[in-house]
Order: structure tokens, then C-alpha cells, then sequence
């Protein structure tokens, strides 16, 4: 079963008007968080990192689900002025944020003979070609964290997606706030391309083939999907994302073109 649903089975934007909130403690440092609790029970993330940054992490998202990556799904979500998330967090004080679906964490110690982690990290570090050995790792959806950093970098992100894996070792993408910082940056310099050695890691670029050739194809329809706002959700663009993607699948279909 997959650890979260897509985005295209969530709806477009909630408001928590109702909603009860708890502090969320994160394994480590950082922002401050909360989880959101409905009326129904379900439980969302949120890191009130404000409106821009929140579109910009759900629109990545949305792209990797459609590309085929284990990404995280999202909401985008507008808070009342008397919830934590808007008094407690830092200004800008902001009522448009993300509701993020909360995923179970595996931890980062083995759970038993059969666990993917036994070998991975004992391995990691001598390993010639490290693509090659997650791929063979027997983590579900492993293709995911190194074409999740080929799209960042198709995406212009100015740090790499974290990860996270589930209990049932599926490996997902979190936090994808600094997607579209800039324009496409140079794909050949992502350290998976190479092995210790420097020579080239053939599951890796046959890897960034595939992905770019689905990118390459995405219509302009499903770029727009993706970008899409709600009416609804109040959003000041500090930049404007939507030609920033199609600018993004322009780097993968001029790559696809040079392979």
C-alpha cells in the first residue's frame, strides 16, 4: 500500500477555521511545527513557512507524483490568525500555508535481519558505485532519491530534497520548499552521475535517460496542473513559478535531444 496518497486524490485547499493544533517534534532542528488536527481526526503537517515557499513545495510535488517519484502530498491550506501556526511561527505572520500528509518513519537503526538499512549503511561507504547500491538495496521506490535530485536540479533547487522511510522501508521525498529558487541548473554535475572512481555510473544515467524522456513529454496541460491556485488560496508569486517548469521540461527535452 503506498505510504501516502497522491495529490490528485487529495483536494485543492483546505481551511483549518476548526481545527485543533498540537506542536510537532522534529528529529532534528529546524522551524518550528505543528500538527493540525480536523474534526474528522486526520492529522496534517504543518511548517508555516508562509505562501510562496508552500506553492512552491506542493508544485514539486505534484510534478515528481506525475513523473512517477515517491514524493510527499500536500494541501495548500489557509490558517486563522488566532492558530499557532500564524501567531507562534516567525514574521511574516501568514494564514496561507501547506498541509502535509504525515508519513511513519522508520528510524535510522535496522529493524531486523531482513531490513533493507542491515547492509545499506554498513556498505555505503565503500561502495564504488552508490546508485547501483540503493538500487539493489531492496528499499521500495530507492530510484526515487536520485531521480528526485535530477528533477531538483531540472527544478532550479537550491538544496536537495530530504527523505524519509516508512516502516515498510518506501522511501518518499519531504521537503521540497527551495524548488524553483532559479532556472535549471546543470544536471551532469549531480553526484550520483559518478562513481568513486569518476568514471560514469551507468544505473545512474540510465536513470536521468528515463526521467528526462517522461519530463520531456509532460504537456503543457499537465505542467498547468501542477501549477495550478486555487482561487481560494491567497498567494503573492515573488517570482512567477509557471515558466520556471516549463523551462525546467525545456532542460530535459534539450538533454533528451544530446543523449
Amino acid at each position: 500500500m503506498p505510504a501516502v496518497l497522491a495529490i490528485r486524490d487529495l483536494p485543492d485547499f483546505l481551511t483549518a477555521d476548526d481545527w485543533e493544533w498540537k506542536p510537532f517534534v522534529s528529529p532534528v532542528a529546524g522551524a518550528p511545527m505543528w500538527i493540525g488536527v480536523e474534526p474528522s481526526g486526520t492529522e496534517w503537517l504543518v511548517k508555516a513557512e508562509g505562501g510562496f515557499r508552500s506553492y512552491r513545495e506542493r508544485t514539486f510535488a505534484a510534478l515528481a507524483q506525475e513523473l512517477g517519484i515517491s514524493c510527499q502530498s500536500s494541501v495548500l491550506l489557509s490558517v486563522p490568525e488566532d492558530s499557532p501556526p500564524y501567531k507562534e511561527a516567525g514574521p511574516p505572520h501568514e494564514c496561507s500555508q501547506l498541509a502535509i500528509t504525515l508519513i511513519a518513519h522508520h528510524g535510522q537503526s535496522s529493524c531486523g535481519d531482513d531490513c533493507p538499512l542491515t547492509n545499506l549503511w554498513s556498505e555505503s561507504e565503500s561502495a564504488p558505485d552508490k546508485a547501483k547500491l540503493l538500487m539493489e538495496s531492496g528499499i521500495q521506490h530507492a530510484a526515487s532519491l536520485i531521480e528526485g535530485d535530477f528533477l531538483a536540479h531540472f527544478c532550479g533547487a537550491n538544496e536537495r530534497a530530504e527523505k524519509i522511510l516508512t516502516p515498510d522501508h518506501e522511501l518518499v521525498l519531504i521537503d521540497n520548499s527551495q524548488a524553483f529558487s532559479t532556472g535549471p541548473a546543470d544536471v551532469a554535475e549531480s553526484p550520483w552521475l559518478a562513481t568513486s572512481d569518476g568514471t560514469p555510473s551507468p544505473v545512474a544515467w540510465a536513470l536521468l535517460e528515463q526521467l528526462a524522456a517522461r519530463f520531456a513529454a509532460l504537456s503543457d496541460e499537465k505542467l498547468a496542473e501542477c501549477t495550478a491556485i486555487p482561487s481560494t488560496y491567497a498567494v503573492e508569486q515573488l517570482w512567477p513559478i509557471p515558466p520556471m517548469i516549463v523551462a525546467a521540461r525545456e532542460a530535459a527535452r534539450h538533454l533528451v535531444a544530446a543523449l
